[in-house]
């Protein structure tokens, strides 16, 4: 059997999303409002925004602060989505990056009050590849300065940091349900915070904001359980790996070459209005009633992937490091290589579509080049990283060939 990452959602999920298309129950009902309850209550905070996607909540928040543009400091680690810093840029902050932990891979929290200045207003966080951050750490820095806190928690749903939820630190947390999330819902974000004036603050963002196109819900309702069909077994087997195989002939590079950076004449034209054309729009019944679902089964599929996560941990050689307080969720699987090419294609020649894992280091994109930081941690991290496979459906036979695969390198 070949495979490889699949999308989280169940076919339940699918068949509810196209019954409620066939009902044209799409974009009003009363299931936004209960699924951000829901959520709130499962990350134990008292309010939840729920929005089109995580930039666009991220977007809202900061046009809630009243930003000094052009002065105030935003915080950031250098190894994350480049779309953090991005939003932050296009509303007016000036982004400050700090180096990853050589460890976790998260901001490395002993160099966060040496970027601290006189300006710094922010401190944002991202909670990388299931892994939570150093949060005493963090919050004993931002409580001292009086900081704002934000936690990005799209990468890191479930994951806890000594038994609390990541997402409850903060003072507001982003979420995300994009169609790769372990929670997902046809795209959308959430943001959640314990500050009732802040809460109705963005409430009242959100009264101008129109509501989703039909259009746009049925197509992900479509795109969606195509790409499930697409990476199951047997897609995988007889259509997927032929086609990568096809291509690798002519491109050998094809496979280590797919990543997550994006060209960098993308990264520098994507501005607020490019933002506001993809995103501008409400949460709806039909995503919300998916995430009612999803959230159901969501601690289930975490408990999966760590069992699975266990058998690659007690038997590769270089497993993640995971600290003993942290409950990770194992969003990605992370394997650091010095040898990545020839993993990514001992992987793909026994059957298994593993990815590279590279995030770029922001400051060193053009669109950031007037906020260069010296992040030797970052840089190594960018050309090391592999994903391994170990989503919920997988079972332990799935993890030996993975295993296997090393044993033979």
């Amino acid at each position: 059997m070949k495979f490889c990452r699949n999308i989280s959602i169940s076919k339940r999920a699918i068949f509810t999303a196209l019954k409620l298309i066939f009902k044209n129950q799409i974009v009003e009902g009363e299931n936004v409002q209960k699924f951000e309850t829901e959520f709130s209550k499962y990350i134990g905070r008292k309010y939840g925004i729920a929005t089109s996607s995580a930039r666009f909540g991220l977007y809202l928040l900061f046009k809630s602060l009243d930003i000094n543009k052009g002065k105030d400091e935003i915080i950031l680690p250098a190894f994350m989505p480049w779309i953090v810093a991005k939003v932050a840029l296009m509303c007016g902050l000036k982004p400050v990056f700090v180096d990853a932990d050589v460890k976790t891979r998260n901001i490395d929290p002993q160099q966060i009050e040496n970027k601290i200045t006189k300006n710094t207003r922010i401190v944002l966080i991202v909670h990388l590849y299931g892994l939570p951050c150093n949060m005493g750490q963090i919050l004993k820095i931002t409580k001292k300065h009086q900081l704002l806190l934000i936690e990005n928690c799209a990468q890191a749903m479930g994951a806890k940091y000594h038994g609390r939820p990541v997402g409850s630190f903060g003072d507001v947390s982003i979420f995300s349900f994009g169609k790769l999330k372990t929670c997902t819902t046809y795209g959308g974000g959430m943001i959640l915070t314990d500050n009732k004036e802040l809460h109705d603050r963005l409430r009242r963002e959100l009264i101008s904001v129109p509501p989703p196109p039909k259009f746009e819900l049925v197509r992900r309702s479509i795109i969606i359980p195509l790409v499930w069909i697409i990476k199951t077994s047997f897609c995988i087997s007889f259509f997927v790996h032929p086609l990568y195989s096809l291509i690798r002939f002519f491109k050998r590079d094809f496979i280590s070459g797919q990543h997550f950076v994006g060209s960098e004449s993308r990264i520098c034209s994507y501005d607020e209005t490019r933002l506001l054309q993809e995103h501008n729009m409400q949460y709806s019944h039909l995503q919300a009633t998916l995430g009612l679902m999803q959230l159901k089964t969501l601690d289930s599929r975490i408990k999966s992937r760590q069992r699975n996560a266990a058998i690659l941990n007690a038997l590769l050689p270089n497993p993640p490091y995971i600290p003993n307080d942290v409950y990770s969720s194992y969003f990605f699987y992370c394997i650091e290589t010095d040898h990545k090419e020839r993993l990514l294609d001992a992987l793909f020649d026994a059957g298994i579509l593993a990815q590279a894992g590279n995030f770029p280091v922001v400051p060193d994109l053009r669109a950031f080049q007037d906020f260069k930081c010296d992040c030797p941690n970052a840089r190594a991290l960018s050309t090391k990283l592999v994903f391994v496979p170990i989503q919920s459906d997988l079972q332990e036979k799935d993890m030996m060939k993975i295993v296997n695969v090393f044993k033979n390198l």
